[in-house]
């Protein structure tokens, strides 16, 4: 299915900024039904800025960098994978979270985080709650972006 005008950027600019505010808060909520939290904000903060003074410095910059990086994936996931992934818009979005969230768990999260392969060292929970974690981000850009 090949859609004649492609979405302008803006709509999934703000598509993906909505589904990385969805998924930073799923993180927080994880506990919620037993499973480890994903403060990955801070995370991402601690990294670009691990001499900060303040918990609080850390996630800020955490959060801005992801946010950043959920805007410019979701631009990608309209312009270049949408009309490629079959079926609904949820279902189209829940593959490409799951595109992004394997290299991610099997790369990113051994070599930037130390936490190994999808987290697993952290917590022997932690794989689930990032798959969690990136089925909501896709999940929510994949319906967002066509609002």
């Amino acid at each position: 299915m090949v859609e004649a005008s492609p979405r302008p950027i803006r709509a999934l600019a703000l598509a993906g900024l909505a589904a990385t505010w969805v998924a930073l808060s799923v993180g927080y909520w994880l506990p919620g039904i037993g499973l480890p939290r994903m403060d990955v904000a801070l995370w991402n903060g601690n990294l670009l800025v691990p001499e900060a003074t303040t918990i609080g410095l850390a996630w800020a910059v955490g959060a801005v960098q992801t946010l950043g990086l959920g805007t410019l994936l979701g631009i990608a996931y309209g312009r270049l994978m949408r009309d490629r992934l079959p079926g609904p818009p949820a279902l189209r979005g829940a593959i490409w979270g799951c595109v992004i969230g394997i290299p991610a768990g099997m790369v990113i999260m051994p070599l930037l985080y130390g936490a190994g392969i999808f987290g697993a060292r952290w917590d022997p929970a932690m794989p689930v709650a990032v798959a969690i974690w990136y089925l909501a981000w896709g999940v929510t850009v994949g319906i967002t972006e066509r609002l």
